[in-house]
């Protein structure tokens, strides 16, 4: 017996693109990006100075990334900071410089 809509337990895909902006649909994740090169995660840990695990976390959406990491990693990349679709939208919740 196949698993159906009303079946206790189950939970349809919530369509994640309906709760992005048109602007976030259109920038590219880290890993888009870093697969464009085509580098590994090692390599681009490398080239950036981030640590494997963290680029891993990043990726998957498991950790957000602090402004400095976002910096190194998008120097690395080649890429400015924005032009990047990150996990919890970092620069929408940090101010870009601490004030004076």
């Amino acid at each position: 017996m196949g698993v159906t809509a009303t079946a206790p337990g189950y939970a349809p895909a919530v369509d994640q693109a309906a709760n992005m902006t048109e602007e976030a649909m259109s920038r590219p994740t880290l890993r888009q990006l870093r697969l464009r090169k085509p580098w590994t995660i090692t390599e681009l840990a490398e080239k950036s100075g981030v640590a494997l695990a963290t680029i891993s976390d990043i990726e998957r959406g498991k950790k957000t990334p602090r402004i400095a990491t976002i910096r190194r990693l998008s120097e690395a990349l080649g890429v400015a900071p924005d032009a990047v679709d990150w996990p919890g939208n970092p620069l929408e919740l940090e101010p870009e410089e601490d004030p004076p």
